[in-house]
């Protein structure tokens, strides 16, 4: 998911929340370890600007403290118009660019601070390279990118592999199936011997699910597929309370929200950094004149969420 449809498709749905808080339901430690950077960084400044990039709704603008909040000015970049238009909503003040986090339409040294949390290595492995040069003298680039040895990398490898075996099963067009003829059964516009063929069919179907389930260790996953089973069940034991054009809709939906999910997860996986990839990303930072401050997995509470990179233009003699 790296074109600006899909993205636009996410930021637009109703999931527009932090894409993290999607993967884990971890926020605060994240929060805190922005706010942490900025208490650090943000005194250096006297009117700091500052650029994040592929911010989507603004995940790490929504982190400035509010001491910092006047005197910061503030730019967004992303690549999905409703994104910008997300972030703008919450903060008015700032300000908002569509564009990819590849192609940066800024002059070179515009920025004190370019951030970036889980979005630059969406465009490119070298998008936070390109980025560097917008840096003035002493500015500070800070990232978190995902790399294959995290927790939130190996949890979205497992949420692929659950939601290819839904789509391998045809689980969700199978529900569909069974919950129309239930309806239409009761309304009597089809025979009972008919719907129980549909519904024998079914059995099967429904315990391929309930095993998914069992297996999902992705909390988040898991929950939705609670959720489904859920809703199927209790529509499947009153037939005579939906109607048919409306079930069918319903599960038109749900089968879009899981392609969606699973194409936000694929977009993850292909993204994550692998460790050459990394150690490379620190040579090419160091030969272009920058200095590495810190470099390193970001674990909190015996969770690692990304890699985390700090850098600064260096000064010239």
């Amino acid at each position: 998911m790296t074109d600006a449809k899909g993205w636009d498709s996410y930021w637009q749905s109703q999931q527009n929340t932090q894409a993290l808080a999607v993967q884990t339901g971890y926020t605060d430690p994240l929060e805190q370890h922005w706010q942490a950077f900025f208490n650090r960084a943000l005194r250096q400044y006297a009117s700091p600007v500052l650029l994040e990039l592929a911010c989507g709704n603004g995940a790490v603008i929504n982190t400035l403290p509010h001491a910092f909040t006047d005197s910061v000015n503030a730019v967004g970049l992303d690549i999905s118009i409703h994104g910008i238009a997300n972030l703008l909503r919450h903060h008015p003040q700032s300000s908002g660019v569509v564009a990819s986090a590849d192609a940066l339409p800024f002059q070179q040294q515009r920025f004190d601070l370019v951030v970036s949390q889980f979005g630059a290595e969406y465009a490119s492995s070298n998008a936070l390279l390109q980025a560097l040069p917008l840096l003035k003298e002493k500015g500070l680039m800070a990232a978190l990118v995902h790399f294959q040895g995290s927790d939130i990398y190996q949890a979205s490898e497992h949420a692929c592999e659950i939601s290819g075996e839904l789509e391998q099963q045809q689980i969700l067009s199978e529900a569909k199936k069974a919950l129309l003829a239930a309806i239409r059964c009761a309304a009597g516009d089809i025979p009972r011997d008919v719907f129980r063929e549909v519904d024998m069919a079914f059995a099967p179907v429904v315990k391929s699910l309930e095993s998914i389930i069992r297996t999902c260790r992705h909390q988040d996953l898991g929950n939705k597929l609670k959720r489904l089973h859920g809703d199927i069940a209790r529509i499947y034991q009153f037939p005579d309370r939906y109607q048919q054009q409306e079930v069918g809709q319903w599960m038109d939906r749900v089968a879009e929200d899981f392609a969606a999910y699973y194409s936000r997860m694929t977009a993850l996986v292909d993204a994550a950094l692998s460790e050459e990839q990394l150690t490379d990303l620190k040579q090419l930072i160091c030969a272009s004149g920058y200095d590495i401050l810190s470099f390193g997995p970001l674990v909190i509470n015996q969770f690692s969420f990304g890699w985390s990179l700090v850098c600064q233009r260096a000064v010239k003699e």
